[in-house]
């Protein structure tokens, strides 16, 4: 039987080994969550929170955030290529479709407690941590940031104060080579520390990712290490500072050209006596050219990034009131080169230079009022700088040449510097009352006030001085939550939620005239769910079932329009109203002692109630969008992974298996080529523990299933102003890709000491 053919049989057939092993099964982990800011068992919280222990991400390989995203009902990561470590991140159907730092992650990432702040980053590796808390509700009233579809939650292991060791090494596919390691010791008193390194190096490939000059993609180039040190002075008073630098090198993970005839790249293409930038294949297929014989075409990038974190946590218990504070520094540096037409034309290249810095200072109080009664009070406060440089090559005279624009000046590159500020003050309160054994009420009100700054500066063709522009605005919004609970007993919970959360308004970081950059104003989400949360069969089955319905008001999106002098350029605004609604079951069972089931099952449907854009034809007119579907929206997604083990010799043997389907969707709304097709993958471990000693050998996506996403069109008015009479025309059209088949080998040495 081919595995590759039959990813079900395969799971099916893995899970008959068990009918011969007759053992007692034990009860199911209880997984602790504190995304209502105690901890608190995950199924007695009224909230669709899915907790990942650091057992469960260890069954198998998962590298990094993206890898846990089928045990999340509705979760998608797509990984950006121009966004070093990042990634677009939706939840159930709420996804980010701005990805520079002059936007809020609409999914945030908090890791210990502190806002990132950015999209670079957040497709972290996931060694060392000890508890991944995925909340899919809006975290209005849990969150001092933006958080308007869902949170993600990453807890590192603390400093044990015992010293130890655990070292990990990875070799595989692209010629990986993985290295990580953390190691804790004591220290005088009451302390410890501990040391955690990665280092991750792949040499790229040439079956799928060279380009025409026949330069191969893909390499990887990343190291990292964090240093915390942990003072427990009593039970009642503790600190710890951790630091953290990351260090990315790698080229960025390649582009597949789709521009075809309607783009002018590819026109010109063809007007220079070739067709090396036109593709002829494209989706489900990898598109092709017609000179070169290549599976893919792609263009060349190169990135850089860096960055410096330091969080300071401190812990005060003093006369039954629980203090915490943590004030954090982080520091982003990113740059990119982008060749856009990967030909022997010089027709577009982009340079782009991020600098991002931000501190936060947080401090919350927690009291039991009675029995019945808690109260939890909070200040929050948070700065953010953000700068922008990038220059776009050759594009200014290539369009003057077809009329589009005004002809440059002499050797003359389209510039942009943007920077902003930003301060964002929050005040929070919640309420939790036992109404009486069964029922169970809470409140979390929040108020926010954001102020902004923005100066902005682009060159414009022709022009020796560059045009300018400032603004200075302030959003204020109350957000919160407000939940009922009833308590069937301790194995069943039942509860209704409602959340509202916001996205503060801001600026267009690119924009090509103060007139186009001018203030957005803010995005709100309402979301209400019905959740029952159950345990059977003495705590061997769990099984979990939400209803929701949430709407996306305000949202924003990006559109040409007329400028005051009647030119054309693209803008961003509050154009579009979402709703989504659908069904979402987790299930996890342990029939046996060797044998452990896990399953989630994802339903939707979501559509655009209201989407208007400016109708450049009619003065004052709009066009009607609301047809499209939202991006990263699929109807339905389905996971099944079973765990079985069995001792063999010495040590034990493990064995995987995951099999996760997704329905199409799109990646970008209005993108009909963005199609990411019914996808279905299938990962497979063999694990053998022996001693002190974890051998793995591995398989992610085993069937090879490759597919495009991310698509998108750089249009003309992104460029430059075009002139009143012209028509948008689509320069160059690209996407991305999935990660193909990746296998390989890990070893895990973790002594006993």
């Amino acid at each position: 039987m081919s595995l590759r053919k039959h990813p079900v049989s395969c799971l099916l057939s893995l899970l008959s080994l068990t009918g011969t092993t007759a053992v007692s099964a034990e009860e199911l982990s209880q997984n602790l969550t504190s995304v209502r800011g105690t901890l608190e068992n995950v199924q007695l919280t009224p909230e669709s929170v899915t907790v990942i222990e650091a057992a469960t991400q260890n069954e198998t390989y998962r590298n990094r955030l993206e890898d846990i995203a089928a045990l999340v009902p509705g979760m998608i990561v797509d990984r950006r290529s121009a966004v070093p470590g990042g990634a677009s991140i939706a939840l159930r159907g709420v996804d980010s479709d701005f990805t520079s730092p002059a936007f809020d992650p609409t999914v945030a990432l908090v890791i210990d407690g502190v806002y990132t702040g950015t999209h670079a980053g957040n497709n972290p590796a996931l060694f060392d941590y000890e508890r991944i808390e995925v909340a899919r509700n809006p975290q209005g009233g849990n969150l001092a940031a933006a958080g308007s579809g869902g949170a993600i939650y990453l807890t590192r292991s603390k400093p044990t104060g015992i010293t130890g060791i655990r070292a990990e090494a990875s070799v595989g596919q692209q010629s990986l080579r993985r290295f990580d390691v953390v190691g804790n010791t004591a220290l005088p008193g009451q302390s410890g520390i501990k040391l955690k390194a990665t280092l991750s190096i792949t040499g790229g490939t040439k079956d799928y990712y060279e380009n025409i000059s026949r330069r191969t993609e893909n390499d990887n180039d990343r190291l990292g290490f964090t240093l915390s040190g942990l003072w427990e002075y009593s039970d009642d008073f503790s600190l710890q500072y951790t630091y953290e630098r990351e260090d990315d090198d790698s080229t960025t993970p390649v582009l597949l050209n789709l521009s075809d005839a309607n783009d002018l790249v590819c026109q010109a293409s063809v007007a220079a006596g070739s067709n090396d930038t036109c593709v002829e294949v494209a989706k489900p297929d990898f598109p092709t050219t017609g000179t070169i014989r290549l599976t893919t075409q792609n263009y060349a990038n190169t990135r850089h990034y860096e960055g410096d974190y330091h969080t300071l946590a401190a812990d005060l218990n003093w006369s039954g009131i629980a203090f915490h504070s943590i004030t954090a520094w982080r520091s982003n540096n990113e740059s990119s080169s982008q060749d856009l037409d990967a030909s022997y034309l010089d027709y577009l290249s982009i340079d782009r230079q991020y600098d991002f810095d931000q501190f936060s200072q947080s401090l919350s109080a927690a009291v039991r009022l009675s029995d019945a009664l808690r109260l939890r009070m909070g200040v929050d406060y948070r700065s953010s700088d953000y700068d922008l440089q990038r220059e776009d090559h050759y594009i200014y005279q290539n369009l003057a040449s077809l009329g589009l624009a005004d002809a440059p000046l002499p050797g003359q590159n389209r510039q942009i510097m943007s920077s902003q500020g930003s301060d964002t003050t929050s005040v929070s309160g919640r309420l939790d009352y036992q109404l009486n054994p069964a029922w169970q009420a809470d409140l979390a009100l929040r108020w926010n006030h954001v102020d902004k700054t923005f100066r902005h500066a682009t060159t414009h063709p022709g022009l020796t001085n560059p045009v300018l522009g400032r603004g200075n605005e302030s959003w204020e919004a109350s957000t919160g939550s407000a939940g009922l609970t009833y308590t069937v007993d301790e194995t069943a919970v039942m509860y209704f939620r409602y959340d509202r959360a916001w996205a503060p308004g801001g600026y267009f970081d690119e924009a090509l005239t103060p007139v186009s950059a001018g203030s957005f104003d803010s995005q709100s989400v309402h979301s209400w769910e019905i959740g029952l949360k159950t345990e059977w069969w003495d705590r061997k089955l769990r099984l979990n079932i939400t209803r929701f319905n949430t709407t996306y008001d305000d949202r924003l999106q990006k559109y040409p329009h007329r400028a005051t002098n009647g030119r054309i350029e693209a803008t961003i605004g509050n154009a579009s109203d979402t709703e989504i609604k659908g069904w979402e079951t987790e299930l996890e069972a342990r029939p046996l002692d060797n044998l452990t089931l896990r399953g989630t099952w994802y339903h939707s449907n979501a559509d655009f109630v209201r989407y208007l854009v400016p109708d450049l034809s009619t003065a004052g007119g709009f066009t009607d969008l609301s047809g499209q579907v939202p991006s990263r929206s699929p109807s339905d997604m389905f996971y099944l992974s079973t765990l079985y083990g069995f001792p063999l010799g010495e040590g034990r043997v493990n064995l995987f298996a995951a099999y996760r389907y997704q329905k199409e969707y799109l990646t970008n709304s209005l993108e009909p080529r963005s199609v990411f097709y019914n996808h279905t993958t299938l990962d497979l471990s063999v694990d053998y523990l022996w001693k002190e000693w974890t051998f793995r050998v591995f398989s992610q996506n085993l069937k090879d299933n490759n597919q495009i996403r991310n698509t998108n069109s750089l249009q003309t008015y992104d460029v430059v102003s075009l002139h009143p009479a012209a028509s948008p025309q689509s320069i160059v059209t690209w996407a991305e890709y999935n990660e193909p088949r990746f296998s390989g080998i890990k070893v895990i040495y973790q002594p006993d000491w």
